[in-house]
């Protein structure tokens, strides 16, 4: 399932965010376009903080942000636009278990024609040996943190190096948005990591972004302080529910309970 199909406003997502600036003559006549990936969790994600909100979904500007091995995206459905930080496949983005995310083109360039690297090999390189892995040798956040707490300092900079990533992704769709209703985190380090998100949302406050500590550290649907002009939320990702449910509204079929 992709994010357009939240809602039929945004079925036709914007050029300016799925396109890619090369001439189409320099592909063989063929469109490269960028794509999302993880739209059924995001679906589901979305709708559940609008319930929690008591809003409908298309009036609500959203940011889903699921940090761990995979990439994210975020849904404004409100304008019928839909950004996303994957391109031509997962490796654009946010840097994750073992994908660098984003990265200079100039340095693929240079592993070939100064290294001698060849492409199947750089591509192996930054989708399967980079990232958190590539940085302390764990693709698992959850053993980045125990080796953190540990004292080990190669784990201390992949933490912080992804939460400066994360926090430099959640401005730059603020600006892109004007205003945001909801950040939301999800999906694994998300949802159980209560360090990770004081981390990323930590100097957010000018933007309207302050969590509750002690919210936070309980793991509470809400972690956001009172008077926070931006509810953030922690909300736990069910794909197969959202199939289900999907399956159902597609078939017509009534579910057997």
């Amino acid at each position: 399932m992709w994010p357009s199909s939240i809602l039929p406003s945004t079925r036709i997502w914007p050029q300016r965010s799925s396109s890619t600036p090369f001439r189409t003559i320099s592909t063989g006549g063929t469109a490269l376009r960028k794509y999302s990936f993880h739209g059924t969790s995001h679906t589901f994600v979305a709708s559940e903080a609008a319930r929690y909100l008591g809003r409908d979904l298309g009036e609500l500007n959203l940011m889903n942000r699921p940090p761990g091995k995979r990439g994210e995206y975020k849904c404004h459905p409100r304008r019928g636009v839909c950004g996303y930080e994957h391109g031509n496949d997962p490796l654009e983005g946010l840097m994750m278990g073992t994908r660098s995310g984003d990265v200079d083109p100039a340095v693929p360039l240079f592993m070939v024609l100064e290294l001698g690297m060849d492409p199947s090999g750089i591509y192996k390189l930054l989708n399967g040996e980079s990232g958190l892995k590539g940085i302390c040798g764990q693709n698992d956040m959850r053993e980045v943190l125990r080796l953190k707490s540990r004292g080990d300092r190669m784990a201390e900079f992949a933490f912080r190096m992804y939460c400066y990533r994360v926090k430099k992704y959640i401005g730059a769709y603020m600006a892109v948005l004007s205003s945001v209703d909801a950040l939301v985190f999800t999906a694994g380090i998300g949802e159980n990591s209560p360090e990770l998100r004081w981390h990323v949302c930590e100097g957010l406050e000018k933007l309207g972004v302050r969590i509750d500590s002690g919210r936070n550290n309980r793991n509470e649907r809400e972690i956001s302080c009172p008077d926070s002009p931006v509810r953030v939320l922690v909300i736990r990702t069910n794909e197969e529910l959202m199939i289900a449910r999907e399956t159902v509204r597609v078939t017509g079929l009534r579910p057997v309970l």
